[in-house]
Parts: structure tokens; sequence; C-alpha cells
């Protein structure tokens, strides 16, 4: 009983997960919430550029010219900007140089709200502005890459082009945002954030847009993939990514995860069964003088069966009971927990074909347990089943 119940919770909580997962959404993590292409500088292209981001930044900007002729091919229905500034930070305290990064610029609405995520320090809207202070996002992320993390009054140099030549500027730590900023954050570059207006201040450029989504109407966006293909052509320093193809990629990861989860959750079904079984036919194959003496004072086999059955499927009523109970919670729990923990693909789902299906599984193994045990006693003597139990 302890295994099969266990086994059960076991299933629950694989089909719950399988059937809170949204195999479009799971593609549609970080900035794909909407967008269907997705413009950026390339990898290669901030590499060879001997300023760095920074660099592409001023010489060879995206700007606002560009969105609006995105804006205008038929079919675009939003483009939305992404502003990030490259800059790479000196932080002598440990032994760290020349480390390449990004500031997040808030806009004047996260700037006024940023506070509600100050996990350590002050979010000061004052110091913020005055551009010698920047907020720390993601450090649990630091702590993994470098085993250290940054603490609210530390000083980092920055280093950065500003139109004409590299410059540097030093800052201090003034606060620490918590993880849930990460989560809520899609759009977040690097570790750094501070006001937009204040990076402004560094530097003359005419934007600071690093990455443009688009978001089109579904029936042409073949039609706007292809226009954006050749206005990036024009574009060595742009790469164009398509959400079509991302969701490929992403739904053979998806069924590569569900296969594993639906493997494990079949053998954890077929475990349970076997010793479902086991015990049924334990329990009858030990009892089998015992069913014979009923038979014998008058009980028939119709009344032996459906004591059998009985006796079996309150089993399986009490295993279901519980793993619809215990395995929900659970099921739930670990949704959740998946949930929060930034996997936003993850929204609870009661898996109400896995559980009928498991549900119609263990009520059809005691029946035939129970008709095959029965047929195989009848082939015995009534008198030969009693002496045996004589013996």
């Amino acid at each position: 009983m302890l295994s099969l119940a266990l086994g059960g919770i076991l299933f629950m909580m694989a089909a719950t997960f399988m059937s809170s997962f949204d195999k479009d959404n799971y593609a549609r993590q970080g900035i794909w919430k909407e967008a269907e292409f997705h413009i950026e500088y390339s990898e290669a292209a901030i590499e060879l550029n001997e300023n760095g981001m920074s660099g592409m930044q001023a010489q060879t900007p995206i700007t606002e010219q560009m969105v609006e002729d995105i804006s205008a091919i038929d079919g675009v229905e939003k483009v939305e900007e992404l502003k990030s500034f490259g800059v790479s930070f000196d932080f002598p305290q440990q032994d760290e140089y020349d480390n390449d990064d990004y500031i997040y610029p808030m806009n004047k609405e996260e700037t006024m709200e940023i506070e509600k995520y100050i996990e350590e320090g002050t979010a000061d809207y004052d110091k913020l502005m005055s551009g010698d202070y920047v907020l720390v996002a993601d450090n649990t992320n630091v702590q993994e890459i470098y085993g250290w993390q940054f603490s609210v009054g530390d000083t980092l140099t920055l280093h950065y082009y500003d139109g004409s030549k590299m410059t540097e500027k030093e800052v201090t730590v003034l606060g620490l945002l918590n993880n849930q900023y990460t989560l809520d954050t899609s759009s977040l570059d690097g570790w750094f954030v501070m006001p937009e207006e204040a990076v402004k201040k560094f530097v003359p450029y005419e934007s600071l847009n690093a990455h443009l989504l688009i978001s089109v109407d579904a029936e042409k966006e073949s039609t706007v993939g292809a226009a954006l293909n050749e206005m990036i052509s024009q574009r060595a320093e742009l790469s164009l990514e398509a959400y079509a193809d991302r969701k490929v990629a992403y739904a053979q990861t998806a069924n590569t995860i569900f296969g594993t989860i639906s493997g494990l959750a079949i053998f954890i079904m077929m475990f349970s069964i076997l010793s479902m079984m086991n015990t049924l036919i334990t329990n009858i194959v030990t009892r089998k003088q015992e069913l014979a003496m009923l038979e014998s004072i008058g009980m028939s086999k119709g009344q032996i069966r459906k004591m059998l059955l009985g006796e079996s499927l309150l089993l399986v009523f009490v295993a279901v009971a519980v793993t619809m109970t215990i395995g929900t919670l659970l099921g739930y729990a670990l949704t959740h927990l998946l949930y929060n923990g930034g996997a936003f693909y993850i929204s609870f789902k009661f898996p109400t074909v896995f559980v009928l299906a498991y549900t119609v599984v263990l009520i059809a193994v005691p029946l035939l347990i129970t008709i095959v045990s029965m047929h195989s006693f009848s082939k015995e003597a009534l008198v030969e089943r009693l002496r045996g139990m004589e013996n």
C-alpha cells in the first residue's frame, strides 16, 4: 500500500509538471514575450571594436531613424527599444581589472519605483541622478562567477568611450537589488543599474539603444522577416534573430525535457502497478483454502469474486485518494516554486488526462487479477482445494 501511494504521488508530481509546462511560453522567455524579431549588436562586432560596446553605440548607433524605418514596414505592429550602456570596470578590492559589463539605464518610471527592490543600502534619487553612484543587480550571479559579491560602499572605476576617447568614471555602490528585480526585468544587461538621465551625462551619444524588439502581424511575419534581413545585411555590426527559429530550437529542448519526464512518469506508474499486482496476487493465493472453505459452506463464486474485487478496489481508492490529495498539493508546490524561481512558462494546471489514465489502469488491474485468479481456481476441484488446507 505504501509503495503504491508513494508511486502515485511521484507520478502525480511528474504529470503536474508536464501539464503545467507551456511550450509556447517556454520559447517566449526573457525579452521574447511579444516580439517576433530581435535586432542587436553582434558579439563579433563588439569584440572587434577597440572601444567595445560603447564604441559601437557612439560610431554606429541604432538610431530613431532606423526605428522609424522598421515601423514603416508593412506588418510591423510595434518596435520596442531596449537601452544598455557598454562599460568595463576595475575593482581593485577584488583584484579585478578591465572586466566588460553593462549599465542598465532606467527610465524615469523605473527610477521612481526602484526603491521597492532594494535589499541592502538605499536608492536615494538625488545621489543616483548625480552619476556618482550605481545600484547592483543579480549579486548572486556575481558570487557564482567570481566567488565574491559587491557590497554597499564599494568603489569601482568605469571605463567607456565618450565619443572621442576612452575615459573613466569612479562610482560607488549605493544599493543592492534583490532577486525579484532580476526576475521582473527581462531586458536587464549586466550588473550595474543607473537612471538613464545620469548615464547620458557621461556621453553625447545619439542613442543608447542596444536592442530592438519587433512585434508583427502573424500573417505577414515572413515578409517582414525578409525586409528586416535586407535591412540588416547593410549593417554588418548588427544581427537579427527570429522567434520562428528560436521556437524550433526551444521545441526540441522542450521535447527532450518531456521525453525524460514522461519516461520517469511511466517508470513510476509501472512500478506502482507491479507493486499492486504483487500485493493482490499474494493476497488471493495465500487465501486459496479460505476461499474454498467459504465456497463449501454455500458462498457462490460470484459472491467470492465480488468480495475479492471489493477488497482490491478499496485498496485502489485509498491509493487514488492519497495520490489526488498529497500528490496535487506537492505538484502545486513544485510548479509554484519553479514559477517564483523565474520559470514563467510553468503555471499550475491539474493533469486531468494523466489522472484519468492512471485511475482507469489501477481499477482495471485488480479486476483482471481477480477474474484470472478465480478462473484458475475453478480448474481445480473444490475437494482438492479443501484438502490442500488440511495439508
